[in-house]
């Protein structure tokens, strides 16, 4: 049984109506001014981390949570 909460459940409904992962990044661009726009966290996360208020170690675990 997975245990999601409410952030991953709103990241779950938005990547449920993309093709892929690569796709759900393609379309949330970065608006992070934490990093620059070539960063190693802005290829890995797109502007999904500001959105959804979730750290990269959260995206991480949700990723591993449902296999993607």
């Amino acid at each position: 049984m997975i245990t999601l909460n409410k952030r991953e459940l709103r990241l779950l409904k938005e990547y449920m109506g993309h093709h892929g992962w690569n796709d759900l990044l393609v379309s949330h661009r970065n608006t992070d001014t934490l990093y620059n726009s070539n960063a190693d966290a802005v290829k890995r996360y797109g502007g999904l981390r500001p959105k959804f208020k979730m750290t990269s170690g959260e995206i991480d675990n949700f990723r591993k949570k449902i296999g993607i």
